[in-house]
């Protein structure tokens, strides 16, 4: 059996020590990496140039795919086969990074303009100050009414009891 050798010295603590955090330090070093989409979106500068852009095909099914295609005469034609409109009013960025967003069964791609109206037309715009005042308000602390939950079924005995006394004493008794 091997017996571990501990530092008897302090120059040989000091060397594990050292060892030690220049181990910590080179799991540092490691970049992180980004995230699988961002990975899947970019486009080198070349393609960029010949005027490719990754697409996000919606499915019906809510599956996704995304895909890096030409725009041509303001068209893409997916690897489906099916060809959909497209110019620079439907292009998003992710930091450098142009792509469509797609819905297979739509002629024209999700645009900003497209996703207004939408929300215009439905009045879901999402104010924060009315979010909060909302949220604040349900938190708050309701004082209880004088009519509610058991006060009113104690109130509705008494008035039972009540009207069963003004009964026997108006009706002479039993």
């Amino acid at each position: 059996m091997e017996e571990k050798k501990e530092p008897k010295t302090l120059t040989d603590k000091m060397d594990k020590v050292y060892e030690f955090v220049n181990t910590m330090d080179s799991s540092k070093d490691k970049k992180k990496s980004k995230s699988r989409l961002f990975r899947k979106l970019k486009i080198s500068l070349r393609k960029q140039q010949k005027n490719y852009v990754s697409i996000i095909v919606l499915y019906p099914n809510g599956n996704a795919a995304i895909e890096k295609l030409p725009i041509t005469d303001n068209c893409i034609k997916l690897k489906s086969g099916t060809y959909h409109v497209s110019s620079s009013e439907y292009v998003w960025n992710l930091g450098k990074l142009p792509f469509i967003i797609q819905p297979s069964w739509d002629m024209k791609p999700i645009s900003k303009g497209r996703l207004n109206d939408i929300t215009s037309k439905t009045g879901a715009w999402v104010d924060p100050q009315k979010v909060l005042i909302h949220f604040m308000e349900l938190s708050q602390v309701k004082p209880k009414s004088a009519f509610g939950g058991k006060n009113l079924l104690i109130w509705v005995i008494v008035g039972i009891v009540v009207l069963y006394l003004l009964n026997s004493v108006l009706t002479g008794g039993a």
